[in-house]
């Protein structure tokens, strides 16, 4: 999938995260802690001239990211706030459920590491998402590193009969402080990956 902004006519103004419920249904995506792939709605607005004319349309793009970063940090990887799109040779179209093994990102360094691409997921990869959040509730404050490495248990849920054994870890890529501002956060989501024990990659996925 072409990036939508690099071929937008000149003056189009974007905004991110923006109505995301069109956005959701069209990509077929309605997270829950047990379906989760990285995405991002993307709004076009006419340029201010065309709106001082009487323009009245908007667009919406449905972004699945390339870089880590744009799925972690509070302002995504470009200093604009925009994400990156991957390219892909599928519509996104329902793609959340049809095709989400090939929507789920694969790492080569800690997800806790917000720079970094993702990375072939059929070639040998360290990290492997697996599709799952981890949830934190009912929080006065951003949980201590301990909650949140007892919370990231929670990522071993359903893992296939091939990573369940002790060779095998779980660790979640928590929201951080960033993506918060003032006292109360009700909830944190974390999102699951497994990975070696030893450090050694994982297989091709699929």
């Amino acid at each position: 999938m072409s990036s939508s902004w690099q071929t937008r006519p000149s003056g189009m103004r974007k905004k991110r995260g923006t109505r995301a419920g069109e956005a959701q249904e069209y990509l077929g995506s309605f997270m829950s802690r047990d379906h989760w792939v990285p995405w991002s709605p993307i709004l076009f607005l006419p340029p201010r001239q065309q709106v001082a004319a009487g323009a009245s349309w908007a667009r919406c793009d449905v972004v699945l990211p390339r870089e880590w970063a744009d799925v972690i940090a509070p302002g995504g990887s470009d200093e604009d706030g925009i994400v990156q799109p991957s390219l892909r040779t599928f519509s996104a179209k329902g793609a959340a459920t049809e095709r989400a093994d090939d929507l789920l990102p694969c790492l080569d360094r800690e997800p806790q590491i917000e720079n970094q691409p993702f990375v072939p997921c059929n070639r040998p990869h360290r990290y492997e998402a697996t599709g799952q959040l981890a949830v934190l509730e009912n929080l006065k404050s951003y949980p201590s590193p301990n909650k949140l490495r007892r919370g990231s248990l929670q990522c071993r849920r359903d893992l296939p009969p091939n990573q369940q054994a002790d060779a095998f870890a779980v660790t979640a890529a928590w929201q951080p402080p960033g993506a918060f501002s003032g006292g109360y956060i009700s909830q944190l989501l974390g999102v699951c990956f497994v990975y070696r024990q030893d450090g050694t990659p994982l297989p091709p996925r699929g």
